[in-house]
């Protein structure tokens, strides 16, 4: 490409050398030497920074898919840690009762407070059910979305300093 530019001055070399005008024409030929010089350096500039710009791109590509794996993994440690929070409360709560059924010489005041702890338990239980399902319903949306997410990312995560990724 540089070739074609530097090439464009020579009509007027041409023009200068038919005029006979010999000062002109070596004056031309150093501007010649100069552009395509010139335009061979920029030439290599641009193919190194277009080069870093792909590089950093799928550099960066690469990190969000990192941290995307690393959310997904997060969120099924967390679901884990919630079921397995709901499966001891739950075991506890059965516990409990077999205890307290264990026991046939229990009075009255006893079964009244194993009743509100049985509540308490009860409780807990169902907050930790609803937190569990709203987790496990906001898991599987990222999940469906999982692959958009990836797209989005590989198309510059929106940025207009990206533009130079989706161009190379």
């Amino acid at each position: 490409m540089h070739y074609k530019r530097s090439q464009a001055i020579n009509p007027a070399i041409e023009m200068f050398r038919d005029g006979g005008q010999n000062d002109k024409v070596e004056e031309l030929l150093e501007v010649k030497d100069k552009l395509t010089r010139f335009f061979k350096e920029n030439e290599g500039r641009r193919e190194v920074l277009k080069k870093t710009l792909v590089e950093l791109c799928e550099e960066e590509t690469r990190a969000w898919a990192e941290k995307i794996d690393i959310f997904d993994n997060d969120f099924l440690v967390e679901l884990e840690e919630k079921r397995t929070e709901l499966h001891d409360l739950e075991d506890t709560l059965l516990q409990l009762r077999q205890d307290v059924e264990d026991e046939s010489t229990q009075s009255l005041d006893s079964n009244e407070e194993a009743e509100i702890v049985f509540e308490e338990y009860e409780e807990a239980i169902d907050d930790c059910r609803h937190n569990l399902e709203r987790s496990e319903t906001y898991f599987d949306g990222f999940r469906e979305n999982r692959e958009e997410i990836r797209e989005r990312v590989n198309l510059g995560l929106g940025h207009d300093d990206a533009l130079a990724c989706t161009l190379m």
